[in-house]
């Protein structure tokens, strides 16, 4: 936070430095871009003062130990306390710098210790899949019976389809399986039909005069 006043670019109006906290991170958001010589991977050890008269206000009244250690510190006091080094984003005319508690590192320490456990587990669910598949297949094969015999019975009783054709229908489904397809062929072969003039010319590629 510290830096942040000491770093901020004041030529930009409009925003303050913004300080949020979550629980498993601090947010330090400070107008301006990284100033001078200064890039988020030698931001550690370059040292610049965008505004050095407030840096030495600050190091008058002992907010400030050293010039150019802030970051420096700040790393070092982190890592004394077991946590991740400072994230800093730069992708905006806002420095955002993020500080990961200790929950975080404890939570990632979690999913780390599990991942190997987890990846055990992964091919016995894969395992148990087809027999799930077996079962449905069984399934399916019960359904559309009973469904199909409920919808021709309704079309009779609404006088759409005749009681011959359901019986036709109905032969159908015990000689056919649900998942088994045929052409027209086999449906005449099912149902001892006769090939009538008209499609045996079509079959053999003729036009009837109509």
């Amino acid at each position: 936070m510290v830096n942040a006043v000491a770093h901020r670019d004041y030529a930009i109006g409009g925003t303050d430095i913004q300080i949020k906290m979550f629980d498993d991170r601090l947010e330090v958001d400070s107008p301006g871009t990284l100033s001078g010589l200064v890039r988020k991977e030698n931001i550690r050890f370059t040292p610049f003062s965008r505004n050095p008269k407030i840096a030495a206000f600050l190091k008058d009244y002992g907010y400030v130990k050293e010039f150019g250690e802030g970051v420096d510190r700040m790393c070092r006091e982190l890592e004394a306390l077991g946590l991740p080094d400072p994230v800093f984003d730069n992708s905006t005319f806002i420095l955002k710098t993020t500080v990961k508690s200790k929950k975080f590192a404890d939570q990632k320490a979690v999913v780390n210790s599990t991942k190997p456990e987890n990846a055990s587990i992964q091919p016995d669910i894969t395992s148990i899949q087809p027999g799930y598949a077996s079962i449905q297949s069984d399934n399916t094969s019960i359904q559309p019976d009973s469904k199909l015999i409920q919808r021709l019975d309704t079309l009779i009783s609404n006088s759409m389809i005749s009681a011959k054709s359901r019986k036709a229908a109905e032969t159908l489904m015990s000689a056919v399986s649900p998942t088994e397809i045929i052409d027209v062929k086999k449906v005449m072969e099912i149902l001892s039909c006769q090939t009538t003039k008209a499609r045996a010319a079509q079959g053999n590629g003729k036009q009837w005069p109509a």
